[in-house]
C-alpha cells in the first residue's frame, strides 16, 4: 500500500469520523440537555461499562479479521480471506451472547452497590442485551477495514450514529427518559448498522471471492484470530480502563451526576481522538500489508505519520481546546454543566497523548507485535488508577483529570518510543518542541478570546480561529513542518489549486535543515 493510499484512505475515514463525532455530539447535547447532570449520568454510566464489556467481549476479533484480510487479500489467497471474515464471525457472536448474560445477571449488584443508583438497573440489562448486536456490527468492519473500504466502514458507522441521534431524543421526549436513549444508543443502533453492514458485506465481496485454493482448517483459523485478537483485547480492555477508569472512581466516589458532569467534558476533550481513528484504522491493514512484504521503509514512512505528524496536529487541538473549556461547555450543554470546565481544562492534554499511544499501537499491531502496547498499556493502567482513587476523593473531576492526564502521557512516551525502534524512526528535536512552543501564543490567543463581549459559542469559534492561525505561522517560522509533510500539502495543493498558498506558508521557514 503506499503512502498515497495510505493517506486517502484516512482522509475519508477523517472525512467521515468528523461527521460521525458531530453526530456524537448531537446525541450527547441533545441528551444531555433533556436530561439534566442527573439523567445524563445514567447515559454515561451505561456508556462506560459498554465499552468495557464489548472489549471482553469482542475479544481483539475485529481487528484480527482486519489483518488477516488484509495480508491474505494482499497474498491473492482469496479462500482463506473468506474464512477469516466468516468462522471468527460464528464464534464471536456466540462468545459475546454468554457475556451479555453475564451483564445481564449482575446488572442489579453494578446498579446498586457500586455506582449507588437503582434507576440504573433496567439500562444495564439493555445494555446486556445489545452486546451481541454490537459485537456482530464490530466484525463487519474489521472485514471492511481489511479489504481496504474505507467509505463502506465509515457508511456502517453512520447508520448506527444516525439510528442513535435520531431514536434517544425521540424516545425521551416519549417519556421514557434514561432508559430510551440508552435502548436507542446501546441495543437499536448495533442492530441496525449490523444488518446494514452485513447486506453490503455479502453482496459486495463475498460472493465474489471464488472457493478455489485450499482452506484451513476451522480450529487452525480460530487459533490464528484467538493468536492475535487475545493480546490484542487485553490492550483493548487495558486501553478502555485507562480512558475510562476515571469515570468508573467517579460513579463509585461520587455517584453518577458527577460522572454526567465528567463527561460532559469527554466529548469536547475527545475531539482529538477523531484524528485518531481516522489514521490508525488505516495504519492497522496498511502496516500489515508493508510487514508482510517486508517493506522497512514504507513502513518507516507509517512511522513517520503516526508519531511527528499527528503530534503536530493534536497540541494545537488540546491546547486551544483547555484554553476555551468554560465557553465550550456552558455553550454546547448548558449553565447546569459548568462545573465540568474544570475537567475539561486539563482533558484535552490527557485525550491528545492518548491518541498518540492509539495510532502507535496500531501500526505495531500490524506488524504483529501486539504484546508491545498491552505491557505499556497495564503499566500506566495501574498508575492511572492508583492516582485516581487518590485525587478523585479530594480534588473531586478535576484530580480525575489531571490523573488521567499524568498516565496518558507516561503510556505516549513509553509506546513511541517503541515505534522508534521497530522501525528505525528518528525525530529531529526541533519537531518535537515547536509545536509545543507554538503553542505557547495560541493559548494566550485564545484565553484573550474568553474576553471578548460575545455569546460563548462565538467566543469559542473566534478564540480557535485566531489561536489556530498563530499556531500554524509559528510552527512554520520554527521549522516545524517535515519534508513528508510538506510533499503531501503539496500533493494535495495540486489537485484543487492552491499550491500558492503552500508556497507562501514555506516561504517563512526561517529554521531550516
Amino acid at each position: 500500500m503506499s503512502l498515497t493510499r495510505l493517506i486517502k484512505g484516512s482522509l475519508t475515514v477523517l472525512a467521515g469520523s468528523l461527521l460521525l463525532r458531530l453526530g456524537g455530539y448531537v446525541y450527547r447535547l441533545l441528551v444531555g440537555r433533556m436530561l439534566g447532570p442527573a439523567g445524563y449520568g445514567i447515559v454515561s454510566a451505561t456508556m462506560v461499562v459498554q465499552t468495557i464489556v464489548m472489549f471482553l467481549a469482542t475479544v481483539g476479533v475485529p481487528p484480527a479479521i482486519a489483518r488477516y484480510v488484509a495480508r491474505y487479500r494482499a497474498l491473492g489467497q482469496w479462500v482463506k480471506v473468506k474464512q477469516f471474515i466468516l468462522v471468527p464471525m460464528v464464534v464471536l457472536t456466540m462468545f459475546s451472547s454468554l457475556v451479555a448474560a453475564i451483564l445481564a445477571l449482575t446488572s442489579p449488584w453494578l446498579a446498586c452497590y457500586y455506582f449507588h443508583n437503582p434507576y440504573l438497573t433496567i439500562p444495564l440489562i439493555i445494555t446486556a442485551l445489545g452486546i451481541p448486536a454490537a459485537a456482530f456490527a464490530s466484525c463487519v468492519r474489521g472485514a471492511f477495514q481489511g479489504f481496504n473500504d474505507m467509505k463502506r466502514y465509515v457508511n456502517t458507522q453512520f447508520v448506527e450514529q444516525g439510528t442513535r441521534v435520531g431514536g434517544a431524543p425521540a424516545l425521551i421526549e416519549a417519556g421514557y427518559g434514561p432508559t430510551g436513549a440508552v435502548f436507542s444508543s446501546a441495543l437499536l443502533a448495533y442492530l441496525v448498522s449490523g444488518a446494514y453492514g452485513w447486506r453490503v458485506l455479502k453482496k459486495r465481496y463475498l460472493r465474489a471471492i471464488p472457493d478455489a485454493g485450499r482452506p484451513l482448517p476451522p480450529g487452525m483459523v480460530v487459533r490464528e484470530v484467538l493468536t492475535f485478537g487475545l493480546p490484542t483485547a487485553m490492550t483493548g480492555i487495558a486501553d478502555m480502563l485507562q480512558s475510562n477508569v476515571d469515570l468508573l472512581v467517579i460513579g463509585f466516589f461520587l455517584g453518577t451526576t458527577a460522572m454526567g458532569l465528567y463527561d460532559a467534558a469527554g466529548p469536547i476533550a475527545r475531539l482529538p481522538t477523531t484524528l485518531c481513528a481516522a489514521v490508525a484504522t488505516a495504519l492497522l491493514p496498511a502496516a500489515s500489508e508493508a510487514d508482510a512484504l517486508r517493506d522497512r521503509a514504507t513502513l518507516k514512512r507509517y512511522a513517520h505519520v503516526a508519531v511527528k505528524s499527528l503530534w503536530t496536529l493534536l497540541v494545537p487541538v488540546a491546547v486551544v481546546t483547555g484554553a476555551l473549556s468554560k465557553p465550550l461547555i456552558v455553550g454546547f450543554f448548558g449553565v447546569s454543566f459548568g462545573e465540568g470546565a474544570s475537567a475539561l481544562y486539563v482533558l484535552p492534554a490527557a485525550m491528545a497523548f492518548i491518541v498518540m499511544f492509539r495510532s502507535c499501537a496500531s501500526m505495531l499491531q500490524g506488524m504483529g507485535k501486539q504484546n508491545l502496547p498491552m505491557l505499556v498499556l497495564f503499566t500506566t493502567v495501574a498508575v492511572n488508577t492508583v492516582l485516581n482513587v487518590m485525587l478523585v476523593p479530594s480534588f473531586g473531576i478535576w484530580g480525575a483529570s489531571v490523573a488521567t492526564a499524568f498516565a496518558d502521557w507516561l503510556a505516549m512516551i513509553m509506546i513511541v518510543r517503541a515505534v522508534m525502534a521497530n522501525t528505525d524512526l528518528t525525530l529531529k528535536l526541533r519537531w518535537v518542541m515547536a509545536p509545543v512552543i507554538a503553542g505557547v501564543p495560541s493559548w494566550y490567543v485564545a484565553r484573550w478570546a474568553c474576553h471578548l463581549p460575545l455569546p460563548d459559542i462565538l467566543i469559542a469559534l473566534v478564540g480557535a480561529i485566531l489561536a489556530f492561525a498563530v499556531y500554524a505561522v509559528v510552527l512554520v517560522v520554527l521549522g516545524g513542518v517535515s519534508d513528508v509533510e510538506w510533499e503531501v500539502m503539496e500533493k494535495g495543493a495540486e489537485r484543487v489549486g492552491f499550491q500558492g498558498i503552500v508556497r507562501a506558508m514555506r516561504a517563512l521557514e526561517v529554521v531550516r535543515g
